[in-house]
């Protein structure tokens, strides 16, 4: 008897035999989320998960989700921030962009990957690009994989956590110069300023103080913006490229801070 209606993205189908319907779950085109109804549930939609009639006695049901690893979506979540001091770390200088954009996507897709292959071995069906989503839409990824498993929001929330990070920490922050007036790359308050700044930038995880500023210079310049480089000794000898720039706002100087 053609009775089992099912939802599709929103919309009713069918009606289906009792057959049809535990055939489409075989073969994946539903899972155990689906909604499903007959004339027996009254006015009430349930999972297909719940209903007895339609579960296989030889077939065990799902995993329960906290039995679902949550490694490689923890890791996809902090890529953002991991991403930023693997680049730190290669290179002195920056990547191509193509390059580094498809580094990151290859990345969380491979992440998202593992992620799905650890959820459909539980036991759930699903037709899911885990891949392209997870490397194209991370935070659609996160959002939408959470809540198939009435799981909460935090990577999701670590994931925007991680990017705020990882764009603070290429970008620096405005600190104010003490200037009068408008000053240049080697100007003693400019240098001065590097130094009282650098142990403060995210990538100097060692809280490293700046011995020495060497050949500050003006790399570009606009009416308002002043683009200097130097290097930065550290105490232990170690150098590092740096870029800072000199902002002007009404009568007041701005100084930012960045390893290259």
């Amino acid at each position: 008897m053609a009775n089992w209606h099912y939802s599709v993205n929103g919309r009713q189908a069918g009606p289906v035999t009792q057959e049809e319907i535990m055939s489409k779950f075989q073969k994946g085109d539903i899972n155990e989320d689906t909604l499903v109804w007959n004339g027996a549930l009254g006015a009430t939609w349930k999972r297909y998960s719940e209903v007895s009639e339609l579960q296989q006695p030889d077939i065990p049901p799902p995993l329960p989700p906290s039995a679902i690893t949550d490694v490689w979506i923890w890791l996809l979540a902090i890529v953002p921030a991991l991403g930023y001091f693997v680049e730190n770390a290669l290179s002195t200088t920056e990547g191509d962009p193509p390059v580094v954009l498809l580094a990151y996507c290859v990345v969380n897709g491979t992440l998202g990957y593992f992620d799905e292959r650890a959820i459909k071995q539980s036991g759930r069906r699903d037709r899911s690009t885990s891949f392209w989503a997870a490397a194209l839409l991370v935070p659609v990824y996160l959002f939408s994989r959470n809540r198939r498993l009435r799981r909460n929001q935090f990577p999701l929330a670590t994931w925007f956590a991680a990017v705020a990070f990882a764009v603070y920490a290429m970008n620096g922050s405005l600190n104010p110069l003490l200037a009068l007036g408008p000053t240049s790359c080697d100007a003693y308050a400019s240098v001065a300023k590097v130094k009282e700044l650098f142990p403060r930038i995210p990538l100097n995880v060692s809280k490293l103080d700046a011995k020495e500023v060497r050949n500050p210079r003006e790399t570009s310049a606009t009416p308002t913006i002043r683009t200097c480089a130097a290097e930065i000794v550290s105490p232990t000898g170690n150098i590092y490229d740096a870029e800072y720039t000199i902002e002007r706002r009404d009568t007041d100087y701005y100084i930012m801070l960045r390893l290259k």
